[in-house]
């Protein structure tokens, strides 16, 4: 069922959450300049950032920056607090009851330590999360549940630390040039050339951090950016993919059913009525 959460509760300007079995799913908004007060969470807490930059403070170390596809993961009476300075920050965050934990302890997902990561499995997680939260049919609250335990077991899997200081610089850099042309991407050699590093260490990293190839990652870059068209826009198909980068129509619309299960029409008619 719906929770009547306050978005204040929360420190957030904005919240919408929902309660699947114990785990509460909530979308939540930042406004810029928003400080948390020093607190403890009851359960454990995971958030991954959808958008924006932040900073999470706790006793045990160092403040940990959080931008866009870092997971982050409090457990249940760690002392901390954020900061949300620079942009306005959207996060989707999952509150994991005593009760839950417990289950989940118990099937060996380890949730007593901080982690801090980015893994584009988790990333495609969250983003089939959100699209559920969208769906409001009878089958969004069980769909959400085993997304939000697939979710936290693939988080509680071991992850490494993040890339140095320099190496996420340079993978953010390229992230941010794939995000601004994935219409007409940048060659991997000349990503490599920009950043001043190999090409084959920029894909081998890239990966480690994203969970895909750098193609894989414009090309999901050219769905979803079609994907938001087609329900805020008229434009024809063949135009539509085009201007998203795809050879013609047809492939366009082959990977569009793949990974949305519906055509390009299917898909406009259904949002459009």
């Amino acid at each position: 069922m719906d929770v009547a959460y306050s978005a204040t509760e929360f420190g957030a300007s904005r919240a919408s959450s929902l309660d699947v079995g114990g785990i509460l799913v909530s979308v939540l908004d930042y406004a810029a300049g928003t400080r948390t007060p020093p607190h403890e969470n009851e359960g454990a807490c995971l958030t991954i950032t959808l958008s924006g930059a932040w900073r999470i403070h706790d006793r045990a170390s160092e403040p940990h920056q959080c931008s866009r596809g870092i997971v982050h993961f409090v457990p249940a009476g760690v002392r901390h607090h954020s900061r949300f300075d620079g942009t306005v920050v959207r996060m989707l965050a999952l509150y994991v009851c005593e009760e839950r934990q417990t289950e989940l302890q118990a099937a060996g997902v380890g949730l007593e330590r901080v982690w801090h990561f980015r893994d584009g499995r988790v990333e495609e997680l969250a983003a089939r999360m959100l699209r559920e939260l969208g769906t409001p049919d009878e089958l969004r609250l069980l769909a959400l549940e085993g997304l939000a335990l697939e979710l936290l077991a693939q988080s509680a899997r071991p992850h490494g630390s993040l890339p140095g200081e320099r190496r996420s610089k340079w993978l953010a850099t390229v992230e941010e040039r794939l995000r601004a042309e994935f219409r007409l991407p940048p060659s991997l050699h000349e990503l490599a050339r920009e950043v001043g590093v190999h090409p084959v260490h920029l894909a081998r990293s890239f990966r480690a951090c994203t969970g895909v190839s750098v193609g894989a990652f414009v090309r999901k870059l050219r769905l979803e950016w079609a994907e938001q068209q087609l329900v805020s826009t008229s434009t024809p198909l063949a135009e539509l993919a085009a201007e998203a980068g795809f050879s013609d129509q047809s492939h366009f619309t082959r990977l569009f059913r793949a990974r949305t299960g519906l055509t390009p029409a299917r898909y406009r008619r259904g949002h459009w009525g």
